[in-house]
C-alpha cells in the first residue's frame, strides 16, 4: 500500500501448509498488481493505519497481531456479524466472503468496466471474467426494466 492508502500492491500471499502459516513472495497467480482504491476504501486504510506504519505490517492482522487464516476469519468474524446483521443467508444462499468478490466483480461489470481491466483487478483472465460472470443470461435479470 502507498502511503496516502490510495493504492494497494498485491505482491505476496500467507498460505497454510501442513497447519504452518509460510509468507510467499507471489499471490496463488504469481501476478503482482496494483488496485487503485476508491475514496470509501482509502478511507477506511487511512482510519486503521498506525501513525507510522511498517511497510511487512498486515492491513488486516488477527487481534494478537498475526494473520489471520481464511477459516478462522470466516468462522470468528464474518459469520458472527453476518449473524447479528440477519444477512448468513440471501435468498437460500449461505454468504461467504467470497460472495463480496463476486459481487464486486458484478458491479463492476454493470458500470461498463471490460473484462480485462477487472480481470487485473482481481487477479482472473477476462476469459474466466466472461465466462463465469459476464454471461449473457446472469446478467439478463439484473437489467433495469423500462417503465
Amino acid at each position: 500500500m502507498i502511503p496516502d492508502c490510495s493504492r494497494v500492491h498485491f505482491h505476496e500471499s500467507i498460505v497454510e501448509i501442513s497447519g504452518r502459516k509460510v509468507r510467499r513472495k507471489e499471490d496463488k497467480t504469481a501476478v503482482k498488481r496494483w488496485f487503485t482504491c476508491p475514496d470509501n476504501l482509502k478511507e477506511l486504510l487511512q482510519s486503521i493505519r498506525p501513525e507510522h506504519p511498517d511497510p511487512e505490517a498486515l492491513v488486516f492482522p488477527s487481534p494478537k497481531g498475526h494473520s489471520m487464516t481464511a477459516s478462522n476469519f470466516r468462522d470468528r468474524g464474518w459469520t458472527a456479524i453476518l449473524s447479528d446483521l440477519g444477512l448468513s443467508m440471501k435468498e437460500g444462499i449461505k454468504m461467504t466472503p467470497y460472495n463480496c468478490r463476486d459481487t464486486f466483480i458484478t458491479l463492476q461489470a454493470l458500470q461498463g468496466h471490460s473484462s480485462t481491466t477487472i480481470a487485473r483487478w482481481v487477479g482472473n483472465s477476462s476469459k474466466i471474467i466472461e465466462e463465469r460472470y459476464l454471461d449473457r443470461m446472469k446478467l439478463d435479470h439484473l437489467r433495469p426494466t423500462n417503465i
